[in-house]
């Protein structure tokens, strides 16, 4: 008996973990380009003269919808060790933390 689609023959379209060639050649010329207008350095160089823009930027690569579970697929334990400390208390541990790293952070809140 001859195998259908859906009853594990393959279908039409590129076989499973195959690059979609456009997409493939988009990211190889913007690899290209970034490398031609100074790489990492140049995106520092940017990001620190344009942090909110950057910021906004560098959120876009964070999954959108994560689900997490705790140990031995239980519930996720938070611990919540800055529960007690006021805005501004925060604000300056981060801006500290950011200092500890070479990242200048312009204005307050």
């Amino acid at each position: 008996m001859k195998k259908r689609i859906g009853q594990g023959a393959p279908g039409p379209g590129r076989p499973p973990g195959t690059r979609n060639k456009l997409t493939l050649a988009a990211k190889e010329a913007l690899e290209y380009a970034f490398a031609e207008i100074g790489g990492q350095d140049a995106l520092a160089a940017w990001a620190k003269e344009n942090q909110t823009e950057f910021f906004k930027l560098y959120a876009k690569l964070i999954p959108a919808r994560h689900e997490l579970t705790g140990a031995n697929g239980g519930p996720v334990e938070i611990e919540q060790r800055y529960a007690g400390y006021s805005d501004a208390d925060l604000d300056r541990m981060i801006r500290d933390k950011l200092a500890d790293l070479g990242i200048s952070v312009q204005g307050q809140h």
